[in-house]
């Protein structure tokens, strides 16, 4: 908010900083000396006792603990996540390309916008000579229809943009060619549909070889001695490792198809806890609190990625990748085994015993690691295993256990839900977006060096006071406004006002909203209102010399006919709504003034075509 000096940023930043040392600290203690791997029975937990156990790991132990924790945490993300855009993002692909192209789009828009505004003329002439206005029926049809405007408005400046219109030559060829290689996202849509199909069935297989077939079950979280039941991922990885460098360029692209899919998700379901939607992620106006949890989210959910694709989609290639060895029985120890027929190659498995595999199987590193990790702490392994194939409501075991896989249900729904569903248009949160676009121009071209003074707000000069009808004198020190809203602009609004010796009322809907704007700031307070409630609203608006509607367009008249009642002056930033010039007359009967489109966009736009007339 600009508030904070330089010594409170750094102390804010230093406490987060500290909270992650302390964490990492306690991980590493904990993997240290918690004895969950080995059989500890009838030690005494003594000084040397820890010594000991400290000097067996060599720090392994702490390390694989510490990472383990992390990819648990991570998973149990993933499966949330990553599964819910593992379906939307091959769907995203296909749908993105437009139903119709951006001249047809152009003209079927001014063709919607005349009828929306004719028919608004024919509404505010049916009321010109009645004296009672509108009816209800035709104010709520008039209401929709200045929605309606807003939002074609801004489909046609969205469509001008799509076909070039006042751009370079340069920017409407890029469109061309765009244009052009449309068909070709239509199809990787496609190709990622089906990578996501065979992926899909490849963790079902290994899930099922594992749950049945692992050599120790749970007790070394479900790793897998060899290849039961084939994967199609694995066996194409293991035949394209031939050719270097196809596997590589394969094993790349499947896994920023899981990173991407994992950030299409958040951006999808938001960011939530439980049923809970913390934050929202949409374009411009994700709050750097939810970007900054989103990144440790995404961290979180890479390393989950990293237990998946090594143990789930391709764990034959990941731990071994081609290797081969020759199972040929020897006559003598020192002789070499030969293989030349290929009847006697056997793929290298955790369960090859012979001496000709020991001497040329080599598991990877990562393998090796992610297995230690199993090995050591069971329970991880196990919960990794089982989080991801909790789903396939079959009996696999000989204990008759219904295993429901989250991962792959989630997929499955939502793949289903995404090749039909249309996504409709949130109105809230169109308006919504706009007027924080309003408002976050706003707040960046005006701020301190906005040179209005609050006589030009009120009308009256500061200096002399002004009356409040009532034969007393409010002093610039007495002047009284109330803000309305919660938006970026409310605070820089609040600041100026506030820095002018004007007692501000900040009214929300809800108090905390109105309480974190006024917090540190002498001379505000905070209150909760709801201006569809007209007794609560005329009773602050009465206390006020000048109400500042900062909430959605659609609620100004509300705070109007209130001011109107209560003889208060009115500032709004949005633009001037046929519902707002309904009241004109009714403003002048009561003496007030109601300034309107004083904002960025409107607002400045006004003041530079003035300039631009004059000159």
């Amino acid at each position: 908010e600009g508030t904070q000096t330089i010594g409170s940023r750094f102390w804010g930043a230093l406490k987060y900083t500290l909270a992650f040392i302390a964490l990492v600290i306690i991980l590493f203690l904990v993997g240290f000396f918690v004895p969950v791997a080995r059989d500890r029975s009838g030690a005494h937990y003594s000084l040397d006792y820890f010594k000991r156990i400290l000097e067996e790991n060599h720090g392994e132990r702490a390390l694989t603990f510490a990472i383990g924790l992390l990819i648990t945490v991570g998973t149990l993300i993933y499966i949330l996540y990553t599964a819910a855009g593992f379906a939307l993002l091959p769907v995203a692909f296909i749908k993105s390309a437009p139903a119709i192209s951006a001249p047809t789009l152009t003209a079927n828009t001014a063709s919607a916008l005349e009828q929306n505004r004719e028919r608004q003329r024919q509404l505010e002439g049916r009321s010109a000579g009645s004296s009672e206005g509108l009816s209800s029926k035709d104010r709520r049809e008039l209401d929709a229809l200045v929605r309606e405007e807003r939002t074609l408005v801004r489909r046609e400046r969205l469509a001008a943009e799509a076909s070039g219109e006042h751009s370079n030559w340069l920017v409407k060829t890029w469109m061309k060619i765009e244009a052009v290689f449309r068909p070709l996202k239509l199809l990787g849509g496609f190709v990622l549909m089906i990578v996501a199909i065979v992926v899909w069935v490849s963790m079902l297989l290994t899930g099922i070889d594992k749950a049945k077939n692992s050599i120790c079950k749970t007790h070394c979280g479900y790793i897998l001695g060899h290849i039961n039941i084939v994967n199609p991922m694995n066996w194409i990885f293991v035949k394209s490792a031939k050719i270097f460098p196809i596997d590589y360029v394969i094993f790349l692209i499947l896994v920023l198809f899981f990173f991407f899919s994992s950030v299409v998700g958040m951006a999808s379901i938001g960011i939530r806890f439980l049923w809970l939607r913390l934050f929202q992620i949409r374009s411009g106006h994700t709050s750097p609190q939810a970007l900054l949890m989103g990144t440790v989210m995404l961290t979180l959910m890479a390393l989950a990625i990293n237990y998946a694709v090594a143990m789930m989609v391709a764990p034959q290639y990941a731990h071994y990748g081609p290797q081969t060895y020759c199972d040929k029985p020897l006559r003598h120890p020192t002789d070499q085994p030969d293989c030349s027929e290929h009847r006697k190659l056997r793929p290298c498995s955790e369960t090859a015993d012979s001496q000709a595999a020991r001497n040329v199987c080599t598991a990877s590193v990562g393998s090796t690691f992610l297995d230690t990790i199993t090995v050591n702490f069971s329970f991880f392994g196990a919960v990794d295993f089982w989080a991801q194939f909790v789903f396939l409501g079959k009996r696999f075991s000989p204990h008759s256990i219904r295993l429901l896989t989250w991962f792959l249900a989630v997929y499955l729904i939502v793949f289903v839900v995404s090749l039909f569903r249309v996504p409709k248009l949130d109105q809230y949160e169109v308006e919504a977006d706009a007027e924080e676009e309003e408002e976050e121009g706003l707040l960046a071209s005006t701020g301190r060096r906005f040179g209005a003074t609050w006589g030009d707000i009120t009308g009256r000069p500061k200096d002399y006071g002004s009356s409040n009808g009532q034969g007393t004198r409010h002093t610039a020190t007495e002047s009284k406004a109330l803000l309305l809203g919660a938006g970026f602009v409310v605070k820089p609004t609040l600041t100026f006002l506030t820095e002018n010796d004007v007692e501000v009322t900040v009214a929300c809907r809800t108090l905390e909203s109105a309480q974190k704007l006024c917090k540190d700031v002498k001379g505000a307070k905070a209150i909760s209102l709801d201006v569809q409630n007209e007794e609560a609203l005329d009773a602050e608006v009465e206390k006020a010399d000048v109400a500042i509607s900062l909430i959605p367009y659609t609620f100004h008249p509300l705070v109007i006919k209130s001011a109107i009642r209560k003889k208060v002056n009115v500032v709004t930033t949005s633009y001037t709504s046929p519902a707002m010039v309904e009241l004109e007359k009714d403003i002048q009967e009561a003496g007030i003034t109601v300034m309107n489109e004083i904002g960025l966009d409107p607002g400045i736009d006004h003041l530079y075509a003035v300039k631009t007339i004059d000159e």
